[in-house]
């Protein structure tokens, strides 16, 4: 979502095309009713509505408000997509927040915080590797830096990690010392 045609890169396996229209791309689907032209948007409104709907029902209340985790590398215009999205599927107040932080957050969540710790919080799955430095002045989550990589995972993720704690550790030594 937010991507323009020429930024994705296609995967032979997916069971769908997709079309440049107009500088924005859509999403082509072979149905029972012929073909449909669909926005990036469009389709994840569906997943959205779905799990929206499935809470409803559990909780046995209508929902208006949610939180949504993005990828820390989303622009500018995917965190706009991905609003659209959110809209689509019938939210009305929507919070989001990078995955990265995310991650911080249900961390500190689960563990009883020190006063004045510095933390580095990798969150890696999927493809990528996020990372949160956070500080806990006073018993609270400050966080000082975040981002994330969609480029890893290669061969050797432990390497991966071990050179972006290295990279942070040097970041967080200059900027906070």
């Amino acid at each position: 979502m937010g991507k323009r045609y020429s930024e994705i890169a296609v995967d032979p396996m997916w069971s769908f095309k997709l079309k440049n229209s107009f500088n924005s791309t859509e999403v082509v689907v072979e149905t029972c009713e012929g073909i449909k032209f669909f926005s990036p948007e469009e389709i994840a409104a569906v997943f959205l509505k779905d799990i929206k709907n499935k809470v409803e029902v559990f909780q046995n209340t209508h929902l208006s408000e949610v939180v949504i985790t993005f990828p820390a590398l989303y622009d500018e215009t995917q965190k706009q997509a991905l609003l659209k999205a959110a809209k689509f599927a019938g939210w009305k107040i929507i919070y989001l927040i990078p995955e990265p932080i995310a991650a911080a957050f249900a961390y500190c969540d689960e563990v009883v915080l020190e006063l004045d710790l510095n933390i580095l919080i990798f969150d890696l799955g999927g493809g990528t590797l996020d990372i949160s430095v956070v500080r806990t002045p006073q018993f609270f989550l400050h966080v000082l830096s975040f981002n994330g990589t969609e480029h890893c995972c290669n061969a050797n993720p432990d390497e991966m990690v071990a050179k972006g704690a290295a990279l942070y550790g040097c970041l967080l030594k200059c900027q906070y010392p």
